[in-house]
């Protein structure tokens, strides 16, 4: 953001915009940096752990103690409440 911004405000500077599109472009190199060190690692415990594979972007999965549980059914109570409500 502070890159853009000093973009945006001294576009005429030859000296800022050289500095500046020097720091956008590390921070497109350390962007990618992390993604393949979080894929790499990824790929490590896929190996070690024989688990599923792993997306190519981390998700958050939810979980419960119990096991098959149908979400359809409590939200059509969910439903059904709201409407008693209006």
């Amino acid at each position: 953001m502070y890159a853009g911004a000093q973009l945006l405000l001294n576009p005429a500077n030859e000296e800022a915009a050289t500095k500046t599109k020097k720091i956008i472009t590390g921070v497109i190199w350390g962007i990618l940096i992390i993604w393949f060190a979080w894929w790499i690692v990824s790929t490590i415990f896929y190996l070690l752990d024989d688990k599923k594979v792993a997306a190519s972007f981390p998700t958050a999965i939810a979980e419960t103690q119990i096991k098959n549980v149908d979400f359809d059914f409590y939200s059509n109570k969910i439903r059904a409440l709201k409407t008693k409500i209006e």
